[in-house]
């Protein structure tokens, strides 16, 4: 198994073919050593999370935010964290939040919607009634009244119409979900 980062100089690219599969292990590495480039390796500090699956993103975003947050009193809302809250957060009456939580610039989450170890990142909307949890969802996204997002990462621009159920789900950027909908273990790749 071989996991980490790398930095490349822009000649190793020339070493890999356009063509078929090179992986870094059996290929690169010793295409590098053939060439006589050097190879260097370091060790870091800390946690190494594969965030290939939704679930795993979800997870790792978690942990982030459970490191990083901290405890927050905002006005109507109980003491809730750990959490990263960014400018201009707006709230209306009876939201309820509960860390961990990343709440970039400019979300705004309506009245007695309920929002639970999630990340919503800039420009998000969370209407009315609207629930999320266990969920990662990008910026300029809009869920719909009475929407219920679970365990999901909705990409960028995405538009969840009212009273629509998405569980264990991942929506390419600009997808919308019209109202009424359920979906369970939906992929659905950009338009």
């Amino acid at each position: 198994m071989n996991a980490g980062i790398y930095v490349l100089e822009p000649e190793v690219l020339d070493l890999i073919p356009e063509d078929r599969k090179f992986d870094f292990s059996k290929d690169v590495f010793p295409a590098i050593l053939a060439k006589g480039l050097a190879l260097h390796g370091m060790s870091i500090e800390g946690t190494w999370v594969d965030i290939g699956r939704p679930r795993d993103l979800i997870r790792a975003s978690m942990e982030v935010l459970r490191r990083e947050g901290r405890e927050h009193h905002l006005l109507g809302v109980e003491p809730f964290g750990p959490a990263i809250v960014g400018k201009g957060l707006t709230l209306d009456t009876g939201v309820r939040l509960s860390g961990p939580l990343y709440l970039g610039s400019n979300v705004r989450i309506g009245r007695g919607a309920v929002v639970e170890g999630a990340c919503l990142y800039d420009g998000v909307v969370v209407e009315p009634g609207a629930t999320v949890r266990q969920s990662v969802v990008l910026e300029d996204v809009i869920i719909g009244r009475d929407s219920e997002i679970v365990d999901s990462v909705l990409s960028r621009g995405c538009r969840i119409e009212e009273n629509v159920r998405l569980t264990g789900s991942i929506l390419g950027d600009g997808t919308t979900v019209r109202a009424h909908s359920h979906l369970d273990g939906a992929s659905i790749a950009p338009m």
